[in-house]
């Protein structure tokens, strides 16, 4: 004996007019209200027992796949809060209404995206503008190492010149000096006192720069007690302003760590690097003096090993007065 299927399809073949309470019961138990109505059923002991009831009013059998979706296809409708939907009318879902957003909200969102896109703009201008900084100081800093080795070619070969013929090579007058102070000014009278302030050597141990000229080589000589000097060279400029130069910022004591602590106070003047700074002073250029004040004064170190006799002349083998090229090597000591 084969199984029975468990799905069968009833319609309705005749009316009800005249027909026993039972069987109108089960018809519409079936929801099979009219004739040609017709429902799937599920088949069990219960449902069998209701076809057979109802069966001089109904026909049934067991519908295949392809029956089955033909008739929800074609014929199908569904029931939405008790109303006969189409399926294509039903699957489709309400749209819902968005809420309203406030105007000032619309606002305020306009004005973040508006600001947003000025910040980004400006970050990439700011951006562009330290990269062209950037090429202009590599620029720069190539043309001074230029400048600096013709200097010295030029020196070298004035000297051969000078050696072939038989003569001397004398060095221009220098014209940069750095003066260090290296004594107290206890019991001293008024007059050093005032030129060591006037140097900015406030303290021992302190170094200026200073430009030689008439004026600033009477107060050297008036100050030379307490003080010793000489002229740099260009390594020495560039350790000093390197290793222990700070600038003046608002009265402030700055560490020159960026560039743009120069820039901000000499860029009016051309010099917007540590590169330039180290130009101008080596060189004694136009802008020296402003240059010089926004330095700092060099606050160094005791040299490696100590003074020899700070009473005595440098030239009578003690420490102060004017050292001139040797005094390079002191600062080796004391940076």
């Amino acid at each position: 004996s084969s199984r029975s299927p468990s799905l069968r399809s009833s319609s309705v073949l005749g009316g009800v007019n005249g027909v026993s309470p039972k069987p109108r019961k089960v018809l519409q138990l079936l929801r099979l209200r009219q004739i040609n109505n017709a429902t799937f059923v599920k088949l069990n002991k219960a449902t069998i027992n209701m076809l057979r009831i109802a069966e001089p009013y109904i026909t049934w059998g067991y519908p295949n796949l392809k029956t089955v979706r033909e008739m929800i296809y074609k014929r199908g409708f569904g029931r939405l809060d008790d109303r006969r939907v189409a399926p294509t009318t039903a699957a489709k879902p309400e749209k819902q209404k968005l809420p309203e957003v406030p105007e000032t909200l619309l606002k305020r969102r306009k004005q973040r995206a508006i600001s947003k896109v000025k910040q980004l703009e400006n970050a990439i201008k700011q951006r562009k503008a330290k990269r062209a900084k950037r090429l202009e100081i590599f620029k720069r800093a190539e043309q001074y190492v230029k400048e600096y080795r013709r200097q010295e070619r030029d020196t070298i070969r004035l000297k051969r010149v000078a050696r072939n013929k038989g003569n001397f090579y004398v060095p221009a007058e220098p014209k940069l000096a750095v003066v260090i102070r290296i004594r107290g000014v206890n019991g001293v009278s008024p007059k050093p006192r005032k030129v060591l302030q006037l140097l900015r050597l406030r303290q021992i141990n302190n170094a200026t720069f200073v430009k030689l000229n008439k004026a600033t080589i009477n107060m050297l000589r008036i100050a030379e007690p307490y003080i010793t000097w000489g002229y740099p060279n260009l390594k020495t400029v560039r350790e000093m302003i390197y290793k222990r130069g700070f600038g003046r910022l608002d009265d402030r004591r700055v560490a020159l760590s960026d560039n743009s602590v120069i820039e901000k106070r000499l860029g009016k003047l051309g010099i917007i690097c540590i590169e330039d700074l180290i130009h101008e002073i080596y060189t004694v250029g136009p802008n020296f003096k402003k240059a010089n004040n926004f330095l700092w004064h060099f606050k160094l170190n005791t040299p490696r090993g100590g003074w020899r006799k700070k009473t005595n002349h440098y030239s009578e083998g003690g420490d102060f007065g004017n050292r001139e090229d040797l005094v390079n090597r002191l600062l080796r000591r004391m940076i």
